[in-house]
């Protein structure tokens, strides 16, 4: 290619950003988990405007996770017709679509363009990396141009978190009593209290049960008896959680339900 066509291709593509704000991003979701046997990636997209089609490959271990199947679908998709699945047992998954219609589908920012769910091997804690390839099918977006523009493919990862054994009863620890969460269930907060013999630091996990850490934080209980707001900006929405309380020591979890 001349000098003068690699200038024009990239006038043009700064001319496509001028017009549209921002690039398209694929994206793979990066959360912590804490151990599981199975696992829900999602994919979600951004500046997802007037898209007639998107191909890409992704990748991950075979060694580590196996493919189970895909759902929660952002578009009009089918499992059998936009997923190809026949190398999935070695670790790679390709994804076709485009918009039967012609006439460009717009979603909103972190729309899930669809979920694909895993099984755990043989208990495995640590990270699991997702890829996008371009192998066997290239990553490439179209827009109502009927043309590929420039886009953004941001690989993910997942860090499965192995649980201390270190557990205790609902009364807790020798330095740690009378912990307990009320009201249970949540409407718009609950109050954590306890009992605590001594200082102590803490970390408090939130989980839902995907296995995933959906909030969490650090802080330091002081000798004696002491009460803890839990508020319901800790939950993403409704349903059933895990609170994990953990420190040098000790471990208590506690089962939550947010209406």
């Amino acid at each position: 290619m001349t000098s003068f066509k690699r200038l024009l291709v990239l006038l043009s593509c700064l001319f496509y950003i001028s017009l549209n704000g921002q690039e398209p991003s694929i994206t793979v979701s990066s959360f912590d988990v804490s151990e599981v046997s199975q696992l829900e990636i999602p994919i979600r997209v951004h500046h997802f405007n007037q898209i007639v089609g998107l191909q890409f490959t992704l990748r991950w271990d075979s060694d580590l996770i196996q493919y189970v199947s895909v759902d929660s679908f952002g578009v009009d998709l089918n499992e059998n017709v936009n997923f190809g699945v026949e190398q999935v047992s070695s670790g790679f998954l390709v994804f076709s679509w485009y918009d039967a219609t012609l006439a460009g589908v717009t979603l909103p920012d972190s729309t899930i363009l669809f979920n694909i769910h895993f099984e755990v091997n043989n208990n495995y804690t640590g990270e699991i990396k997702f890829n996008f390839g371009d192998e066997p099918a290239p990553r490439e977006i179209v827009d109502t141009s009927y043309k590929a523009i420039p886009g953004n493919f941001i690989d993910g990862s997942v860090e499965i978190m192995m649980v201390s054994s270190r557990t205790f009863s609902e009364g807790g620890s020798s330095n740690l009593q009378d912990v307990k969460i009320y009201p249970n269930p949540i409407y718009e907060k609950s109050i954590l209290s306890l009992n605590s013999a001594t200082d102590l630091n803490y970390l408090i996990k939130i989980i839902d049960q995907m296995g995933r850490v959906v909030y969490q934080q650090k802080n330091r209980f002081i000798a004696g008896y002491q009460q803890l707001e839990v508020g319901k900006h800790w939950f993403p929405s409704s349903g059933l959680f895990r609170m994990v309380i953990e420190g040098e020591d000790f471990l208590i979890t506690k089962n939550l339900l947010v209406r």
